[in-house]
């Protein structure tokens, strides 16, 4: 792969990378307490970040576990991706391993997946019921 495409695609995933945390943060503000993060691609894997983000989303309280150790982490995750699954939200490729790990594209797949229900998708519905 050229240098110049290699720094492209590197450009693009930044630019989805700050666009992504700036709309999580503007969703975290919203949660009692508030919160924030700093790095997307770890904060997210942390879990409970992830379920404070669908919990201000959705407006249910999820399960979480309270602590921040490995098995903590993951049931946390675990438990995110089970309420996306419940809402029948496609969860394409998108394993909690890929997940903790901080794995880019899937974390950006993730973020982009939550904003195309939330948002894109609850506001194409409510639109259509207006008619």
């Amino acid at each position: 792969m050229p240098h110049q495409v290699r720094r492209a695609a590197a450009e693009k995933e930044n630019t989805q990378k700050k666009t992504f945390t700036s709309w999580v943060n503007s969703q975290l503000e919203k949660h009692s307490p508030p919160s924030a993060i700093l790095d997307l691609y770890t904060d997210v894997g942390k879990g409970h970040v992830l379920l404070d983000l669908l919990e201000v989303l959705s407006g249910q309280q999820l399960p979480r576990e309270k602590g921040c150790n490995p098995f903590q982490c993951r049931s946390n995750v675990e438990n995110a991706l089970s309420f996306l699954k419940n809402r029948s939200v496609k969860l394409i490729n998108i394993h909690v391993a890929d997940i903790i790990e901080g794995n880019p594209s899937i974390v950006l797949g993730l973020i982009w997946t939550i904003i195309l229900h939330f948002h894109i998708a609850e506001s194409v519905a409510r639109a259509l019921s207006l008619w």
